[in-house]
């Protein structure tokens, strides 16, 4: 397989044995590219067929977890959707962060007629969409995710009912023999969907929620680590300036003008970096910064536009940053999902290509968002 390397790569040669140049003088590297090889990566397994939502945890010992939403899942090898069934969620276990190197191990339940059913159940008539998560070293896995429940004819067909944290004590055990338990948090604020993206600060869990759809609104959360076995994790907001004990009235302050349903959030040096899809449908992939995840946040600018963005009726969001996947020195990965308006598009020879797929690009960390 041939890939193209973006031109600030390529920094050293041979000629005739010697060697000419050196990596040492490389150029700071710049721009935003499409990265096949790490979306060849999501493509090896012959039942897999494509997922959203594109979540990832380090888990340590260079293994990555993935976990995507409503995924197809094919009834048999032929790789192809007409024969699959489309399940709430998948996950998939990556072992090496180099993607052109990497395994991969795709994992989801069988129902009792022996079909493909989703990895973390349906609860009755409510089912579970990804947020993010944590691994705590040596430690449990935790994560987050959205309750969902079908809405036909309504909408965009689905309605969310509220949010869960999960606990997984031995995540480095095959995932099929993981044994997931709620975990019972301290009620937070009403109305907002806390998980869209996790990180660790100090002996503290901080997590970002959202209140309000478009503009999805972000309010910070935390919980201190050594509490997690407690019968009720106490929990705390973000109130102007401090942190305060969450109720379901408590006035959390809206750190986020606008977080993203879907988004990351990680460290970068001594800053925060925000990753996002900006709009819905056709979108741009943006970026901003800050010192602390209360803010105040940079304004967002813009890192590169999906080519799905400018093709007809564009269904493009779920943009986040994947600090775990190696895209190599002075590259940041990030993620977007192209989706269909029509469901019978994903179908289609072009469909079954270019849609529903994980997409990859590489940024140049020297043109994200820089302090002032």
């Amino acid at each position: 397989m041939h890939h193209v390397l973006p031109r600030a790569r390529s920094c050293c040669w041979l000629l005739g044995g010697l060697l000419l140049g050196s990596c040492a003088t490389a150029p700071v590297p710049h721009g935003a590219w499409p990265w096949p090889a790490a979306d060849e990566l999501f493509r090896r397994d012959r039942r897999w067929l494509g997922g959203d939502a594109v979540y990832s945890v380090d888990l340590g010992g260079e293994r990555i977890l993935w976990l995507f939403g409503d995924s197809f899942v094919g009834l048999d090898g032929t790789r192809d959707r007409r024969t699959s069934t489309m399940v709430r969620n998948t996950i998939a276990i990556q072992q090496g962060r180099d993607p052109l190197t990497a395994g991969i191990t795709f994992h989801w339940q069988t129902n009792a007629a022996g079909r493909p059913a989703a990895f973390f159940a349906d609860d009755g008539a409510t089912g579970h969409w990804p947020l993010h998560g944590y691994r705590v070293p040596g430690g449990p896995l935790l994560l987050f995710q959205t309750r969902v429940r079908n809405t036909p004819g309504q909408g965009l067909g689905f309605a969310i009912e509220g949010w869960r944290l999960l606990r997984i004590e031995a995540p480095d055990a095959d995932p099929q023999s993981w044994r997931p338990v709620e975990v019972t948090l301290a009620p937070g604020p009403a109305e907002v969907t806390f998980g869209t993206t996790v990180a660790r600060e100090g002996e503290h869990l901080v997590v970002l929620g959202t209140r309000g759809h478009g503009p999805h609104r972000g309010v910070l959360a935390r919980f201190a680590l050594r509490d997690l076995d407690a019968a009720i994790v106490p929990l705390e907001v973000w109130c102007t300036d401090h942190w305060a004990t969450a109720s379901a009235s408590a006035a959390a302050s809206e750190v986020l003008d606008d977080a993203g349903p879907e988004c990351s959030a990680h460290r970068t040096g001594r800053h925060w970096l925000h990753v996002r899809s900006r709009g819905f449908g056709a979108t741009t992939v943006a970026a901003r910064i800050a010192t602390h995840p209360s803010g105040p946040w940079s304004p967002p600018i813009d890192l590169f536009t999906p080519p799905e963005s400018r093709g007809p009726r564009p269904f493009v969001y779920a943009g986040k940053a994947h600090p775990s996947l190696d895209a190599g020195r002075g590259w940041l990965a990030i993620s977007y999902a192209a989706n269909a308006w029509d469901f019978a598009d994903l179908f289609t020879p072009q469909g079954q290509t270019d849609l529903y797929w994980p997409r990859f690009w590489r940024v140049a960390t020297a043109d994200l968002p820089q302090p002032d």
